[in-house]
């Protein structure tokens, strides 16, 4: 996992988490639909703020195993940008 993906995720969250202490528990790997409850809003929110960032577009069928910890979304994330 790329401390720098990770670091650069977690930026994005804090704009979609409140409160912010909860980012601490999905850093280190807490699952991210119920750590911070993500409301379909959230989720698209979520999805379009990473797109942008990582300059990649999710593939819609694999969301679930994607999104079901902050390390599993690090770990697609990198395999996407190598």
């Amino acid at each position: 996992m790329s401390n720098d993906t990770a670091t650069r995720c977690l930026k994005l969250l804090e704009n979609l988490v409140e409160p912010h202490s909860k980012l601490r528990e999905i850093a280190q790997g807490g699952d991210l639909r119920e750590q911070i409850s993500l409301d379909s809003l959230t989720m698209v929110n979520l999805i379009v703020s990473l797109e942008n960032e990582f300059k990649f577009s999710f593939e819609a069928e694999n969301l679930d195993e994607i999104f079901a910890n902050f390390n599993s979304l690090v770990a697609y994330i990198d395999s996407q940008l190598t």
